[in-house]
């Protein structure tokens, strides 16, 4: 016993584990995107341009320089969806994220992720996570004081139940 007096005791290893505080979307975790660099453009240019209310989809063919058609045909081939439906998508992603963070209000999110009618969007947003936006953003205002990670909220694409 007094060989072992003032060394550190050596014990089973102890292991911690944290919750993240957010997560965070990149772009660049888009392994499809990567197979063709015209729709990687494309998809770079939506990420960044999606929630102007003037964005048309001729900008984006622009973009991938190549014809409608072809620019139509090859991002669905990639994605597996059309380009209004990745329009759609970020918006409504960018939606979720400007809510949890509890900045704004709705009125200005619906502006500034690119909607036209705030009607439009609470209808949208209830059918597709089955909360108002209002309920959206009061549980995500609590569970962001829990300091609980956004993989724990109801993902902005899947109806509660």
């Amino acid at each position: 016993e007094m060989a072992n007096a003032g060394k550190p005791r050596r014990g089973k290893a102890h292991t911690e584990f944290y919750r993240p505080l957010r997560i965070v979307r990149r772009g660049s975790t888009r392994i499809l995107a990567k197979t063709d660099p015209r729709v990687s453009r494309a998809l770079e240019f939506l990420r960044r341009n999606a929630c102007r209310t003037s964005l048309r989809i001729d900008e984006v063919v622009a973009v991938m320089r190549c014809s409608r058609r072809l620019a139509t045909m090859r991002f669905r081939e990639v994605t597996g969806h059309s380009i209004v439906d990745e329009i759609k998508e970020l918006r409504f992603l960018r939606t979720c994220e400007s809510l949890s963070a509890n900045r704004m209000r709705i009125s200005e999110i619906v502006t500034a992720c690119g909607y036209r009618s705030e009607s439009f969007l609470k209808k949208t947003f209830r059918q597709r996570t089955g909360f108002s936006m209002r309920e959206w953003k009061k549980a995500s205002a609590k569970f962001s004081a829990q300091f609980q990670s956004t993989a724990e909220r109801p993902c902005c694409s899947v109806r509660r139940t």
